[in-house]
Order: C-alpha cells, then sequence, then structure tokens
C-alpha cells in the first residue's frame, strides 16, 4: 500500500495526524487498516478515481491506495500534476466469502477456486 498526496508535505507527516484528510476506497484492506488504528477517514468511496479526483481538488490532502491498483489508476486519468507516493506496508490481498452466501450458493467457492488457478502468480517487486 502507498500513501499517494499532491504535494511532498502531508508524506512527512504522521499518519494519525489529526489534521491530515484521508481518503480511501470502501471495503479495501487500506480502510480495514487504517481503521482498525484509529485513524479517522475524511472520505470512503468505492473507486479509487473518485479518491484521485478528490486529491487533485483539495477535498483529503492524502490516500492510501494498494500500489498496482494506483498505477493502473493513474495510467487512465492523463495528468500533467504529478503526485507524490510513499510505500506504507506490504499487504497480500484476500478474498472472504460469508457463510450464508457459501449456503445460498453451494456450487461457487469450487468454481471460484477453478478459476483463482487461472490468475498470474508473479509477484510484485516491493520499492
Amino acid at each position: 500500500m502507498v500513501l499517494v498526496c499532491a504535494g511532498p508535505e502531508p508524506l512527512n507527516r504522521p499518519i494519525w495526524d489529526k489534521q491530515l484528510r484521508i481518503g480511501s476506497v470502501l471495503g479495501s484492506n487500506g480502510t480495514v487498516w487504517l481503521e482498525s488504528r484509529g485513524i479517522p477517514l475524511e472520505q470512503k468511496v468505492p473507486r479509487l478515481e473518485q479518491l484521485v479526483e478528490m486529491l487533485r481538488h483539495g477535498r483529503i490532502n492524502m490516500l492510501l491506495a494498494d500500489s498496482n491498483a494506483m498505477h493502473s489508476a493513474l495510467e487512465l486519468m492523463p495528468s500533467t500534476e504529478q503526485l507524490h507516493q510513499r510505500f506504507v506496508r506490504y499487504s497480500p490481498l484476500g478474498v472472504y466469502f460469508s457463510r450464508v452466501f457459501i449456503d445460498e450458493h453451494p456450487d461457487f467457492l469450487n468454481a471460484f477456486n477453478r478459476q483463482v488457478e487461472n490468475c498470474p502468480t508473479t509477484s510484485s517487486e516491493l520499492s
């Protein structure tokens, strides 16, 4: 995960600084990580692209996101403005299904596991 800011100054402040207006993607590992540490979030939105726009317009001054997702989002969002990033932590991705969902869809988990076998297994190099 990386912290992303429009300017370098917020990256030098501790993430628990109450003056920071931090945004994160709803339901993401980053949101859970921040909230589990009592770090308040100014904005929680469904899409990373929304956070980037909020950052660019000054509604938040920092966001926390998966590094690969951030890189992909920025490739799709042309801008001359450079964003500053700082590595925070490595967080393996996972998926969870509720017992109710599995009970209602008994064939889902086996089908899901068969599809996961086709996913690339290459790892990302940590920066």
